[in-house]
């Protein structure tokens, strides 16, 4: 009986290790990302955080009910304290994770 436990045990660790190797998704093609913000003036403390403007795009979820995140009055009042647009893409739950899955395969 405990012959056959080590050999459940060893498969399951295979098993796990199979799994988590191959959904790694390999590191040798990932593309490095260069550090720009030398070229946007960054600042490391106070604010703005950048003297030139920074546009980044961001898409997240949003409720039916909730207004658009470009048109807050707190998304707005951080852009003009820290010098950063953020253009965000709101999505419904519903599509959200699917698109998720499409940007990061286009990496």
């Amino acid at each position: 009986m405990a012959f056959s436990r080590k050999y459940a045990a060893l498969g399951a660790v295979l098993a796990g290790t199979l799994t988590f190797t191959a959904c790694s998704g390999g590191g040798s093609g990932a593309t490095e990302i260069k550090d720009a913000s030398a070229d946007f003036g960054f600042q490391e403390t106070g604010f703005p955080i950048v003297s030139k403007q920074l546009d980044l795009k961001f898409s997240g979820t949003k409720a039916a009910l909730a207004p658009d995140y470009n048109t807050m009055t707190v998304v707005q009042e951080w852009e003009k304290a820290t010098n950063i647009h953020i253009n965000w893409e709101n999505l419904p739950e519903t599509v959200f994770q699917e698109k998720k899955n499409l940007i990061s395969r286009q990496r």
